[in-house]
């Protein structure tokens, strides 16, 4: 596997993704509790928009403070009035409220980066290692996608229908693959070249 460029693992909790990019293709292997899956995607079927998503934590937050809080609450409780609550009461109503306190630390929100605009999205834990380094492997993605691209539809060839090749550069060119000033060079290179044959 010569052309291996990167591997990137991200886990979080029970949660593995894990991607290899190749110079034309990338495999994704995402790994949780539920399920298993592994992946290819051409880098022709990805597209080059970076979308944020997450959820609100405030909410959960609220909760995870009224877990903990209850049972604290509860204990005051039976110590200030042993004959209002029930020791045994007082134990089981604290295990419950902790057990969905750990529940609720157990249970990550989404806060991912999405790679849209393709055929497929690829989605990535958005601080994990942390966000600079997420967001340069998804640049290199972006790049390698732009350049396996350019390589794939801006060949220079005059044995290609000209109007094909004008709808090809026309692509790259709108798909922001290749500049103004690349888009005149291959245009050029190309005319000379059916000049020539």
């Amino acid at each position: 596997m010569k052309d291996v460029k990167t591997i990137f693992e991200q886990k979080r909790g029970l949660s593995l993704r894990k991607f290899t990019l190749y110079r034309d293709k990338i495999i994704i292997e995402i790994k949780t509790i539920r399920k298993n899956q592994k992946y290819e995607l051409k880098l022709d079927k990805i597209g080059h928009n970076i979308h944020y998503q997450s959820d609100s934590t405030i909410v959960g937050k609220i909760f995870f403070y009224i877990c903990l809080a209850i049972p604290i609450i509860l204990w005051i409780i039976h110590f200030i009035a042993p004959n209002q609550m029930d020791k045994g009461a007082a134990i089981v109503n604290t295990a419950l409220w902790w057990l969905l306190a750990l529940i609720n630390i157990l249970k990550k929100s989404e806060d991912d980066i999405y790679l849209l605009g393709g055929q497929n999205n690829l989605v990535f834990f958005r601080t994990i290692p942390n966000e600079e380094t997420v967001l340069n492997f998804i640049n290199q993605i972006i790049e390698t996608s732009k350049t396996y691209l350019k390589n794939k539809y801006g060949i220079v060839d005059a044995g290609i229908p000209e109007d094909i090749f004008f709808n090809r550069l026309n692509w790259l060119k709108d798909e922001e693959i290749i500049s103004e000033k690349e888009f005149y060079e291959l245009k050029n290179e190309y005319s000379i070249k059916k000049l020539l044959s």
